[in-house]
């Protein structure tokens, strides 16, 4: 129903909504001089599912309607655009003359009644209260002028009225009303007579007048059947009235909201997330936003109460916006589509990275391999933080270079891994190692980690304090795209295993409040960075995960204050961003030609980082050279933390049999004494040093190790017969310090 009145109101016609009574279901006054909008015919048919169509006549719409009932003459009525209604009988239809004319009842002829100006007709494919629909008899070309004699009339009766006021009430009560103006003026009467009395007197009291003035009045008096249909009619319409003048303010507050929720409905796209969260992707100062649908949310909060201040003139209460969204929440989930959401980025299966500006306009950047765009609206693809800011308007043809002079580095070779790690960063769905920045004071540890998180992920939450409560370091990686932790000292197992999980990614899972059986889900998947004085990351499955990434101190000369750094890094960020986004797009076209072969741990990095490498000119597999130093650095710093591992190199150094064969227990009793000896664990020192305290754990800690040991060519193997557990550690190579001489030449060969 909804698009054939949107077709009638494209043809200039005022439409409205009535009911299987023929009665508007609005206040429908002001649309006799004004057009509805699209989105107000949008609102009434989706608020009143089984409405009818009503065609407001006169001359805003430049109608006037001759309604023929069943058995009525239509001789004189020349052809036009004709209706046969539900109930049997004709619409012709009409141009309008362009002056005032009047609705009649039986004024002209029996059983036809004229709608003109203040009137309205009921318009197909509506249906009548017999079931029966209203159809349109010939096609809208044929709308023609008024019949002469009929516009005759029609002159005539407005002239007379003119000369004739029948306004007075008194006086109106002792005219004569011959045929054609009978229930025109039972109507009338009947309607002032009900006012003037309560519900319960009238039919002891108003019908019985009403029975004596039709006999008095009336030439010759209507029948009994037909007087009490006027009556019925005309009382069914008061009584309402009346109900509605005298409705509870909670009643009207019900109302109220009903009508707020199919305006917001009309406003935008209900639907749900992949967590089954409700939304709603809604046009606001002529921009679309998603919106969560939430009374909590603060953001559909003020989209409610700015919508019930305009329909209504004031604000929501707390117990309406739980109403109102609940009901809302509840049409996203059971009728709205799935969109899945993400937080910043997101690359798509068409090759696609779509990147949200966070812009008060809502708007993103597209890269693909044709380029890079901001798109005014974006589809439905992300979720934004309170904490999320904009990022910088880039520049194209941009300069990343530019960036070199705020990375810090001891090693100047490693600036291309911070490269790839922000392409990476912005443009792949896979893990990226976890950025380790470690240094004395006073080499802008921090500082770095806050250019780069304002660069790929700008955020007023620049640096996170480490948290060491599991729900909330949950909290907070779900939360943000980047996570860069600041200042780290120590760094307990449990929470290196979370940022594993974090990096390669993971589902989160916790009770809804108040609930017993509903849980809230979580996929996480971060970029993960952290600093500290000293390299907090010490175990083998994080230390895989990372780069590690030593900064110098800077000297006393070169020191600026922390509102000198930022002046002029803003100055550079649009093109550095620019620049950024150029070589994302030159990444997405090398990557189909990089060769998947001999890549390190976090392949997808590793080829991302080739990719970025040969598009700013270094040779095939120089990347990877230089990821893997930076492994095997990790690798070392890993060993030297680890006591268990310094006293097995130490072994293998100094034996000529390059093997440890044993039960844990044998290899416990031979190693402890060894590493005793050897310095490597002070005796008195030994149950705090972190040497294992019994062959059970020996055993674990060697499964831990046996990644950092291969790195030193050491390969552990563990077996079981019917009897005992056996360990075999062997050196089968001098691992990854034979390749000194050719990193050391690789570093020399860098410039990017």
């Amino acid at each position: 129903m909804i698009e054939e009145a949107l077709a009638l109101l494209q043809r200039g016609w005022s439409i409205i909504p009535v009911g299987r009574d023929k009665k508007p279901l609005i206040q429908w006054t002001e649309y006799q001089k004004r057009l509805p909008t699209e989105a107000e015919v949008r609102k009434w048919f989706a608020l009143f599912s089984d409405a009818n169509i009503g065609v407001v006549t006169g001359g805003f719409s430049g109608l006037v309607i001759v309604d023929v009932e069943a058995g009525g003459n239509t001789e004189g009525l020349t052809p036009t655009l004709i209706v046969k209604t539900g109930g049997g009988g004709w619409h012709y239809y009409y141009k309008h003359p362009g002056f005032p004319v009047s609705n009649s009842a039986r004024k002209v002829r029996d059983l036809m009644d004229i709608r003109g100006d203040g009137g309205y007709v009921v318009a197909p494919p509506s249906k009548h209260a017999s079931g029966n629909e209203y159809e349109w008899s010939t096609g809208f070309e044929d709308l023609a002028d008024l019949p002469d004699w009929l516009l005759k009339r029609l002159q005539e009766e407005k002239k007379l009225e003119g000369e004739k006021k029948k306004n007075n009430w008194q006086e109106f009560r002792q005219e004569i009303h011959p045929v054609g103006e009978r229930n025109d003026s039972a109507a009338k009467y009947v309607g002032g007579l009900l006012t003037q009395y309560s519900s319960n007197l009238w039919e002891s009291v108003v019908l019985e007048k009403f029975k004596q003035w039709n006999q008095e009045k009336n030439n010759p008096p209507l029948d009994e059947n037909e007087l009490r249909t006027v009556f019925e009619s005309i009382a069914a319409a008061e009584l309402a009235k009346r109900e509605n003048n005298s409705l509870p303010a909670s009643q009207k507050k019900n109302n109220q909201a009903t009508e707020l929720i199919h305006e917001i409905r009309q406003m935008g796209e209900l639907f749900n997330n992949q967590y089954q969260e409700p939304f709603i992707h809604v046009e606001i100062a002529g921009h679309k936003e998603i919106c969560p649908i939430s009374s909590r949310s603060s953001r559909f909060r003020s989209l409610a109460n700015i919508e019930h201040y305009k329909m209504f003139g004031n604000t929501l209460s707390d117990n309406k916006l739980k109403e109102v969204a609940g009901l809302l929440e509840a049409i996203a989930l059971f009728e709205g589509k799935n969109y899945k959401l993400f937080n910043r980025m997101v690359r798509t299966e068409q090759d696609e990275v779509w990147l949200d500006m966070c812009d008060r306009d809502w708007r993103a950047i597209k890269i693909n391999k044709d380029g890079w765009s901001i798109v005014d609206i974006p589809p439905i693809l992300f979720r934004r933080m309170d904490h999320n800011k904009p990022y910088t308007e880039p520049i194209p043809g941009g300069d990343v270079k530019l960036l070199e002079k705020y990375l810090n580095l001891e090693k100047k070779e490693y600036s291309i891994l911070i490269y790839a790690f922000l392409v990476a960063s912005l443009m792949s769905n896979a893990p990226v190692p976890c950025l380790v920045v470690h240094g004395q004071q006073g080499s802008a540890k921090t500082t770095l980690l806050k250019l780069l998180r304002d660069l790929v992920d700008p955020s007023s939450n620049d640096v996170l304090d480490f948290s060491n409560n599991k729900v909330e370091l949950i909290q907070m990686l779900n939360h943000n795209r980047v996570s860069f932790f600041d200042n780290l000292t120590h760094m307990t197992s449990g929470n290196s295993d979370l940022l594993c999980k974090a990096i390669t990614g993971f589902s989160a899972s916790k009770r809804r409040l108040y609930t017993d059986d509903e849980d809230i889900l979580r996929s996480v998947q971060n970029v993960v960075g952290l600093n500290g004085i000293i390299n907090v990351v010490t175990r083998p499955d994080l230390l895989e995960r990372s780069l590690l990434l030593e900064c110098t101190p800077i000297k006393k000369p070169n020191r600026k204050t922390d509102d000198d750094v930022w002046k002029e890094f803003r100055q550079d960020k649009p093109v550095i961003f620019g620049g950024l986004l150029d070589l994302m797009v030159k990444v997405l076209n090398k990557l189909p030609e990089i060769e998947k072969v001999n890549l390190n741990r976090m392949a997808d990095y590793n080829l991302i980082g080739e990719a970025v490498a040969q598009c700013s000119g270094m040779k095939p597999n120089e990347f990877t050279a230089i990821y893997g130093c930076n492994i095997a650095e990790a690798n070392r710093s890993g060993v030297e933390q680890e006591k268990l591992a310094e006293a097995i190199i130490a072994w293998m150094d100094e034996r000529r049999e390059k093997i440890l064969d044993g039960t844990p227990t044998e290899l416990y009793e031979l190693l402890t004494p060894f590493a005793k000896e050897k310095r490597i664990v002070i005796d008195e020192n030994i149950k705090t040093s972190g040497w294992p305290k019994d062959s059970a754990r020996l055993s674990q800690k060697l499964t831990i190790l046996t990644p950092l040991l291969s790195a030193y060519g050491i390969e552990v193997s563990k077996s079981r017969d019917q009897k005992n557990r056996n360990i075999t550690i062997t050196k089968t190579s001098d691992g990854d310090d034979s390749d000194d001489a050719e990193k050391r030449e690789i570093s020399k060969l860098v410039n990017f």
